[in-house]
């Protein structure tokens, strides 16, 4: 319970989010640009920003820590805290001798480190770019970059450096102290604890480097607005929509997003795709099996089935695709069949990868770049309005400020649109080309997972219903950011909430941390959790025309 993945990324989410704040509300209050005229206030402010986060930091970490142990101690028990670390399953050739208290605080320690690390390179990247977009942005980016750094590599091999060597690893902390973690650098063995002393120095410079490009002159400053008021003024356009669609695509980076989005979406298709074992033996049986059934299939199963049972240099992967696969696809058309039902054996993998049901981290990551589109593009799109003093002008116009909402909101719709066929249209073109799509026409209940479902349903019924669903969850979804960013008076508070709403949720996902899909939006960009959720589909219809009402409601004005 003690590295438990959830606290973890919730953690270094609330301290993301403390830094970027704490320096942006200052930004858009004005008070920063007066703290540069003072003698000594730039770097006292920046450092006791620092100090202030840090201390945080250390308090959240603190807390998650005993809420992790005070559940494992209501599930499991703590024990004895005073008996040797090396009593503990998993830490029996530990070299550190110390109690299970001491480790408890070590692991406290180093989890702190890794927060005031993180803590500081946002304070770093949001005294260098002034922006909130950017500042969230380049953090969660090279978040990720740790995150593949971590889990992608093996400390055994030559990149056994770079998969210690981000906030992440310190951030787990429980793997710097067994064994196995030990670093292979230039052939000798490394203890990674010294990667606690490493992340503090981190910190150390990014604080120092930080308050050198705080402390800029005054005569450069001067510079930069001289150069800004000699460029070129842009003619803006007359229309509310093309003014909008600018902002959004713009201003707001939307464009540049999707064709992130798209890019990325492209590199996560293989070119040269090569299937696995397991759907090569099931290609071969669904083959020998294909045709409508009857005594043909009949005689080969139970072939089959005798074979397996007489032939034991059979392998142990065709006797589980046979066993977990084959047999179980069988009974379930045999029983159709004897319910004179017309029934027949067709290629399972395809459309299992096209309804993410085989390939759930695939979609997973498809839910979490399409949520981290929406969130990064619409964020700021209305508040915005609100820090900037806009909505005071437009509304004693003729319009007023809910005409500019709504094309607003119809835009935003749009770009929702948008980012949920780069999120999924690629699945349709790619599974088409490897699999094929010659059995759109059959009922849905040929395929094992939908065995219980009423044969009057084809399979492109349910595709299309899976896909609507999606491209509703992407547009519930918008506009809800659309609310919150309409309801904060601050940018990178609004920005704040969408991310801890919609995409933290959508990484545990990932993570493959369970109960998170059904409780967030993720189920409803998800889709399959809707459909297959049987009666528990009204609560998703409720819940999501609630969602709809307050995402569109009008604040009315007392006289």
């Amino acid at each position: 319970m003690v590295d438990f993945s959830a606290s973890n990324l919730l953690a270094a989410c609330l301290v993301l989010f403390l830094a970027v704040s704490s320096i942006m509300k200052e930004q858009e209050d004005g008070i920063l640009p007066v703290l540069r005229c003072t003698k000594n206030g730039r770097g006292k402010f920046f450092l006791r920003k620092s100090i202030a986060v840090w201390i945080l930091g250390m308090g959240l970490c603190a807390l998650f820590l005993l809420e992790n142990l005070a559940a494992g101690g209501w599930l499991y028990g703590l024990g004895d805290l005073t008996r040797p670390l090396q009593s503990l399953a998993g830490y029996e050739a530990v070299s550190f001798r110390i109690p299970v208290w001491l480790y408890l605080v070590f692991i406290w320690a180093v989890r702190s480190a890794a927060l005031c690390m993180i803590a500081q390179f946002a304070l770093l990247c949001t005294i260098w770019t002034k922006k909130t977009v950017s500042s969230f942005g380049i953090s969660l980016a090279l978040g990720a970059i740790g995150m593949i750094s971590f889990y992608g590599s093996s400390p055994e091999t030559c990149f056994g450096v770079p998969h210690y060597m981000n906030p992440v690893a310190v951030l787990k902390a429980a793997p710097l102290f067994l064994e196995e973690a030990y670093i292979n650098v230039f052939g000798n063995p490394v203890n990674p604890v010294i990667m606690i002393f490493a992340a503090m120095a981190l910190a150390v410079v990014f604080l120092m480097t930080g308050m050198v490009l705080f402390r800029k002159t005054e005569k450069s400053e001067k510079k930069i607005l001289e150069k800004k008021v000699r460029e070129k003024k842009r003619p803006y356009c007359a229309s509310v929509w093309g003014q909008e669609v600018y902002k959004l695509f713009v201003l707001q980076r939307g464009g540049g997003l999707l064709v992130l989005f798209a890019l990325l979406q492209l590199w996560l298709y293989p070119v040269d795709y090569r299937p696995s074992s397991e759907e090569i033996l099931e290609t071969i049986y669904i083959r020998q099996l294909e045709g409508e059934f009857g005594e043909k299939q009949q005689r080969f199963m139970e072939n089959e089935q005798a074979r397996m049972n007489q032939d034991q240099e059979i392998s142990a992967q065709e006797r589980m695709v046979f066993e977990n696969k084959i047999l179980p696809l069988y009974e379930s058309l045999k029983e159709k069949k004897d319910a004179g039902e017309e029934t027949q054996f067709i290629l399972q993998s395809g459309y299992e990868k096209l309804f993410g049901i085989s390939n759930k981290s695939r979609d997973a990551m498809h839910v979490l770049l399409y949520a981290m589109t929406l969130v990064f593009g619409c964020g700021m799109y209305l508040s915005m309005e609100n820090s900037g003093g806009m909505v005071q002008l437009i509304r004693p116009t003729k319009k007023g400020w809910s005409f500019v909402k709504r094309k607003k909101q119809w835009i935003a719709v749009g770009y929702a649109f948008a980012g949920a066929f780069l999120a999924w249209g690629f699945d349709v073109v790619w599974i088409a080309k490897q699999y094929g799509i010659s059995h759109l026409g059959s009922p849905l209940n040929w395929l094992l997972e939908f065995e219980s479902w009423n044969e009057g349903i084809k399979i492109w019924m349910y595709l299309a219903m899976l896909f609507l669903l999606r491209i509703a969850g992407g547009i519930l979804t918008c506009l809800c950011i659309l609310k919150i960013s309409e309801k904060c008076k601050s940018n990178v508070m609004a920005m704040g909430i969408s991310l801890f709403v919609f995409a933290v949720p959508a990484v545990m996902e990932v993570l493959a941390i369970p109960f998170v899909k059904m409780g967030s939006m993720n189920a409803f960009l998800d889709g399959n959790a809707i459909l297959q959720s049987g009666n528990k589909v009204w609560l998703y219809i409720v819940a999501g025309a609630m969602l709809l009402v307050i995402a569109l409601r009008e604040k009315t004005k007392r006289n």
